[in-house]
């Protein structure tokens, strides 16, 4: 399964990346979003928050020493009944692989579980 981004966009795009072995690391790596009026900050292990001019849409609170706070999205194996987050926290499943890349525009997490 490849998991790096298409090498031209990587090349050009990519400002930072995180590793596997970056997810216990603090402070969190941060990339923010946004078109000028809405807004979202996302870390590498997949907290964060969204806001518009100057209200807050999502709850979070910057605390470098848990980094749980934010909105997830959840995944279940419905054979075994295994669930884990689609990024690091607030699950904190140790992936086979999780890779995390800020480019210009986005955040992109990839992982891969057993």
């Amino acid at each position: 399964m490849e998991l790096e981004p298409a090498e031209e966009e990587k090349a050009k795009n990519v400002v930072d990346h995180a590793s596997i072995e970056d997810l216990d690391d603090s402070p969190p790596r941060a990339h923010i979003i946004s078109n000028g009026t809405y807004s979202t900050l996302v870390t590498h292990s997949g907290t964060g928050y969204s806001y518009s001019d100057d209200i807050m849409l999502t709850r979070w609170r910057p605390d470098v020493v848990t980094d749980h706070y934010g909105m997830f999205f959840y995944i279940r194996d419905l054979e075994s009944g295994n669930y884990w987050s689609a990024g690091h926290q607030p699950v904190k499943r140790k992936a086979d692989r999780y890779d995390s890349w800020f480019h210009a525009g986005k955040m992109q997490v990839a992982r891969v579980d057993d």
